[in-house]
Formats: C-alpha cells, sequence, structure tokens
C-alpha cells in the first residue's frame, strides 16, 4: 500500500490540491504514488513537513504502519475554505483546546467524495420515503391516498421525533439512544423476515456497533406479539368471497339492482367488523367491500 496516497486520501485532498500546495504536477505525484517514481529527497522533506509526520510514511506501508496513522491526531485545516485535515495543527497555534482535533476511521476514499455519496444516498432516502408514504398508488382514489399518508406521516413522525430528542441529548447519551432506535427497527425487520439476521442489511455500517443478541430477543417477543394477530387478520381476510376466481350462479352472472348490490356490500361490511375483536386488537384502518357480485 502506498503511504503518500493512503495519506493524501486521509488529509481529503485530491490530487491536484496537494500538487498545488507543494509545487509539483499532477502527473509528478500520480507516479510517486504508484511507485512508478521515487520521491526525490527534497520533495518527500517538503512532504512530511506539510503533513505533519515522518518521512518513512510516504513510501509503502504495511498493516501495521497504517494502524500507527489511524491512531494519530489530525486537525482541521480550512485556510482554503476546503475543509482538509493534516497531522499537525495550523502554524502558530498555541492552545490546542481551540482547535478541531479529529481520529478518522479507516477509509479508502476521500471525505469529499464519501460526502457526496452520503449526500445521495440521503437523497435516495428522501425519494423512496416520499414513494412509501404515498403508498405507491399515485392513481388511487382521494379517500385511500389520504389513508396512506395518515399512515405514513404517523410512522415517520414518530422517528423524526425519536431523532429530533436525539440531538438534544447529552453528547454522551446521543450514540446509545440512537442505537436504541436502530436496534428497535432493526428487531422488527427481523421478527417480520424483513431481512435474514440481526443487523445483517447488506448497506449497514452499524453493524459493529449493534446489540446483536438484544436485536434478536427483541424480535422474538415482537413476533410473538405479531404473530397471532396476523393469524386474526389472516382469518378475517379468508371470509372476503374470492370475486375474480369463483363461478358465479346463473342468477349472478348479470348485475343486480344498484340498491340492492348496496345493501348487500353494507351486510358483508357488518359481517366482517364482527370478525374484529377490537381497533385495540387490529389495527384496521379500513375495509374494502366490492359492489359487483
Amino acid at each position: 500500500m502506498n503511504g503518500l496516497k493512503y495519506i493524501r486520501i486521509r488529509c481529503n485532498l485530491s490530487l491536484g490540491e496537494l500538487a498545488e500546495a507543494i509545487g509539483v504536477t499532477r502527473q509528478a505525484l500520480s507516479a510517486w504514488e504508484s511507485g512508478k517514481k521515487t520521491i526525490p529527497q527534497k520533495r518527500a522533506e517538503q512532504l512530511a513537513a506539510y503533513f505533519g509526520i515522518d518521512q518513512t510514511f510516504l513510501g509503502d506501508i504495511s498493516d501495521d504502519t497504517k494502524q500507527e496513522l489511524l491512531q494519530k491526531t489530525m486537525f482541521l485545516h480550512d485556510e482554503t475554505g476546503k475543509e482538509t485535515y493534516l497531522f499537525r495543527p495550523k502554524d502558530g497555534t498555541k492552545d490546542l483546546r481551540d482547535v478541531t482535533i479529529k481520529f478518522f476511521n479507516d477509509r479508502t476514499i476521500s471525505l469529499d467524495e464519501e460526502y457526496i455519496l452520503s449526500r445521495n444516498r440521503c437523497k435516495e432516502t428522501i425519494a423512496q420515503t416520499e414513494l412509501l408514504i404515498s403508498g405507491h398508488t399515485p392513481k388511487a382514489a382521494i379517500q385511500d391516498q389520504m389513508l396512506y399518508m395518515h399512515r405514513g406521516c404517523y410512522i415517520y413522525d414518530m422517528v423524526n421525533s425519536l431523532m429530533e430528542n436525539m440531538y438534544h441529548l447529552a453528547p454522551l447519551h446521543k450514540m446509545p439512544f440512537f442505537f436504541e432506535i436502530a436496534s428497535i427497527l432493526d428487531a422488527m425487520l427481523l421478527a417480520y423476515n424483513v431481512k435474514g439476521n440481526a443487523s445483517g442489511t447488506a448497506d449497514n455500517d452499524l453493524s459493529p456497533y449493534m446489540d446483536n443478541k438484544w436485536i434478536t430477543e427483541l424480535a422474538s417477543l415482537i413476533k410473538d406479539h405479531w404473530d397471532p394477530i396476523k393469524t386474526d387478520c389472516d382469518r378475517i381476510a379468508e371470509k372476503k368471497p374470492d370475486i375474480k376466481n369463483r363461478e358465479l350462479p346463473e342468477d349472478h352472472k348479470t348485475l343486480s339492482d344498484p340498491q340492492k348490490q348496496i345493501k348487500e356490500a353494507e351486510a358483508r361490511y357488518l359481517e366482517m367488523i364482527k370478525e374484529i375483536p377490537s381497533k385495540e386488537d387490529i389495527p384496521c384502518a379500513s375495509i374494502k367491500i366490492s359492489l359487483n357480485p
């Protein structure tokens, strides 16, 4: 692994930005990073001073050497209006309490590139949320669209309230509270077979920090609560006539009087709601009854 390239990415500098900072061409810098050319001693000294590290980190580095870099303090530098981090404080710094100090995890792309990916993911999440909150049915009747939106807003409003509360917590409480929210949602996904195992989603960067034992136990509780409700709902659904596939009697092959159809629909509705134990047991927001035979 080339140390110069690794350090440049870690400091959030592009090839062009670092080349301009030390007064060389992008081509020369690229050749040093690829190992095609050796870094001249004078430039090695310049790079080491610029980054605030020893020259030994500029060549090929081992995993152990990389770990040394990961444990080094990094300081915010924003003189050019761009957020970069070096292994040294700004020139003239008298008190480190007045500067931003960071310890970054390992990364293979720059902070700017990660930020772009995060922004794109955010846009995709917002777009998906807008789609789901509308029920995927823009051509549905207004009453149905309202139902989908009310349901969606009810769920997302609760999540938003929890997230808003998190931002007002003391710093030491923020992350435990966040992981508690994530664990509960993770457990629901697991309980409803949306995912195969705790924290097992493909795009989950939180997995190492999640309490999988707690998630699995919580998922079991959720599943024990949900299964009877789902069974009752399935039982009610089975009583609904299969309009599309059933063979209609001769006297039903033509539409009956509209008023008669209405009465039949009202009777089926009354019969169906008798099967619902209570609103608390089964959260049914509405029931559709077809007027067709």
